[in-house]
């Protein structure tokens, strides 16, 4: 399993629950066996979606998502336990860069397994923890994509082109706030790249998650906005990661 998986088995088993490991291209079905397990989902957003209609299928009021990205459409409609989570682990590498929030029906259960792993939690409205989503996105939008598309590290980035930085993270929050009509706050947003630029300075990014960080909040502005607005900085974070693509 990936990191985030690995933490939260290992904070389960610490909490005396069985733990069943479904991996890429393994059945879940096939592992789920009571009628009364919790599926949690530590997966990246590009294999996300078939994984959560797969999961909501099979345990509708069951469902443990993990993700980053824009995927509040995704959710739409179904009550899930959502976690937005802010530890980073690489191998011997562990930090929390700010305080995880959790909602929903197993929040106080996945509070313990965390816990337990040393991870800082709060327990919030679903509300709270969909606007944390959407911000901590755009923030995604910074530091994975854009440190990336720019050749930087994040703390490279911030300090050699904070109005870019900056553009990129307000970009992000202002089309998501316009497209879902839901609040995303620019300066929330702000305050995550200033609170763990220290911890997480080193991180550079990557392409993968794209259609669900700067590429969302383009298709978002050319799709759903009609009033002409361009996210020039995520479009340009777009392309940039497009043309270092292999092939």
């Amino acid at each position: 399993m990936g990191e985030v998986g690995r933490r939260v088995a290992d904070g389960a088993r610490a909490s005396g629950v069985e733990v069943i490991e479904v991996r890429r291209g393994q059945s879940l079905s096939a592992a789920l066996s009571t009628g009364d397990e919790a599926v949690v989902l530590a997966m990246r957003e590009d294999d996300f979606e078939p994984g959560f209609r797969e999961a909501i299928a099979l345990r509708p009021e069951g469902v443990v998502v993990l993700q980053n990205g824009f995927i509040d459409e995704v959710l739409e409609g179904h009550e899930v336990t959502r976690g937005v989570l802010w530890f980073t682990a690489k191998g011997d590498f562990f930090a929390n860069a700010r305080e995880t929030l959790l909602a929903g029906p197993h929040a106080n259960a996945l509070a313990r397994w965390l816990e337990a792993v040393s991870v800082p939690v709060r327990v919030e409205s679903p509300d709270a923890v969909a606007r944390e989503g959407r911000e901590k996105a755009a923030w995604s939008c910074l530091v994975g994509p854009g440190a990336f598309a720019h050749e930087r590290t994040f703390a490279e980035l911030v300090a050699s082109d904070e109005r870019t930085a900056r553009r990129i993270v307000a970009e992000a929050c202002e089309v998501a706030q316009r497209a879902l009509d839901r609040e995303t706050r620019s300066d929330r947003a702000w305050s995550m790249v200033t609170d763990t630029v220290g911890p997480l300075g080193w991180m550079r990014g990557g392409p993968k998650g794209l259609a669900w960080r700067s590429g969302k909040v383009v298709r978002w502005a050319e799709d759903v906005l009609s009033d002409g607005y361009a996210a020039v900085e995520n479009a340009e974070v777009v392309r940039r990661v497009l043309s270092r693509a292999p092939g």
